[in-house]
């Protein structure tokens, strides 16, 4: 399988909703409200993503494919001042290519994109597997912060 990585390169909503159902984060982001969807896309200040080449050998060598031939299967969108922080919002990539290297490699993607101390900022969600919260995370260089707040503007 080829995976190619891009930098900035634009999505639908479409796709990015597709996405977020395919990695389990659709239950945690506002897939039903498409102008907020289109928001967070239209208002990344970094957006990797991570392309599947979904072509069979035959198609490749006939280039008959649909227009389309790669398949999304990674974002990770980040909201950033490219000085002192960078915040990733969306760290997702498709269930069926989990444990492949792919989000690590989009963070690397993201530190390549970023000035010398400017920290990656990640808050896991609370049903992000243990494995995840308390492995991947710091095998990658991330370190545990017990004093961060959330609050939702009502």
């Amino acid at each position: 399988m080829a995976v190619t990585y891009q930098i900035n390169t634009a999505i639908s909503p479409e796709q990015f909703i597709e996405l977020l159902n395919k990695c389990g984060l659709g239950a945690r982001r506002p897939i039903d409200n498409y102008y907020v969807i289109k928001g967070m896309l239209d208002n990344a200040d970094l957006l990797i993503t991570a392309w599947s080449d979904k072509r069979t050998v035959k198609e490749v060598v006939s280039e008959a494919t649909d227009g389309n031939p790669k398949e999304l299967i990674g974002v990770a969108r980040c909201v950033s001042d490219f000085s002192y922080c960078c915040y990733l919002s969306e760290l997702a990539v498709a269930e069926n290519y989990h444990r492949q290297g792919i989000g690590k490699l989009m963070i690397k993607k993201i530190e390549q994109q970023l000035p010398p101390s400017c920290q990656i900022i990640l808050l896991s969600a609370p049903q992000a597997s243990d494995a995840v919260n308390k492995t991947s995370y710091p095998k990658i260089g991330f370190a545990k912060h017990d004093n961060a707040w959330v609050k939702v503007v009502s």
